[in-house]
């Protein structure tokens, strides 16, 4: 986790609480992003405000780290499908090939990382971000989502 803080007191009636970010994916490292950006988001927001990175379980700086793809020529084997990929509703058979790759990717899951999956889900991940607010003393989750993290901060 990492977090750019609030440029007021945060135990001053200014201070607005944590904003959590999630770049999505899944996959997309919460710390990278701000990391690189905070301060750019914290502009956006306003100074009342922490600007808080996290990497959902599986992902970046947690452990375990889930890998289905060991060899970098394998990830790229695969990532490159997803390049000449037809958007879904681009086609006739679009969605059909976007299932079929899911289903693939989620097996491949099963038979590789079984054991840590398990605990890598959509409901985990939202209950270590009500975590990190209470932490942070807030009660309210406030959240910025991209991707499918946009699907994350509805759940």
């Amino acid at each position: 986790m990492i977090k750019y803080p609030a440029k007021v007191d945060t135990k001053g009636d200014k201070y607005k609480g944590p904003i959590l970010f999630n770049p999505g994916g899944p996959g997309g490292s919460g710390v990278g992003l701000i990391s690189n950006l905070g301060p750019i988001f914290q502009t956006v927001v306003g100074n009342e405000f922490d600007i808080i990175g996290f990497d959902p379980r599986g992902v970046g700086h947690t452990t375990p780290v889930v890998d289905v793809f060991p060899f970098p020529l394998e990830r790229e084997s695969y990532a490159l499908r997803y390049l000449d990929a037809p958007l879904i509703n681009q086609t006739s058979t679009a969605l059909s090939e976007v299932m079929s790759r899911a289903k693939l990717l989620n097996q491949l899951i099963g038979d590789r990382a079984n054991l840590a999956a398990q605990y890598i889900n959509t409901a985990v991940v939202c209950t270590d971000m009500l975590s990190i607010v209470k932490a942070h003393g807030q009660e309210k989750l406030q959240y910025w989502g991209f991707s499918y993290g946009s699907v994350l901060g509805n759940s």
